[in-house]
């Protein structure tokens, strides 16, 4: 799934304090605001390509690595308390090739 292009729209938060106020004139506030509305019609119909089979799919998929990933976890946990090392110790001997192992 891809991202949406970015507009000018995305550059703050919150996007209309940027053209309230900042303009000498209501005629270039509004302006401003319609080239807004604009962009986020735009992002809008960006996002309505996605197909609700696709997104479901892209989620299921989520859900599955977070459970193989969550499995890993927990076998880790359980061969550190078999050893009785901690879960770092465990990581730094099977993985090291992995440099941020949480060495705060």
């Amino acid at each position: 799934m891809s991202s949406p292009p970015k507009s000018s729209a995305q550059n703050s938060e919150n996007t209309t304090p940027d053209c309230i106020g900042n303009n000498s004139n209501e005629s270039n506030d509004l302006i401003c605001l319609r080239s807004q509305l604009e962009d986020l019609e735009l992002k809008i119909a960006t996002y309505n390509d996605v197909s609700l089979e696709s997104l479901d799919s892209y989620l299921d998929l989520i859900h599955q690595y977070n459970e193989i990933k969550d499995t890993g976890q927990a076998l880790i946990g359980h061969l550190a308390r078999l050893q009785g090392v901690s879960t770092k110790e465990i990581y730094k001997e099977q993985f090291p090739e992995i440099e941020d192992i949480g060495d705060s």
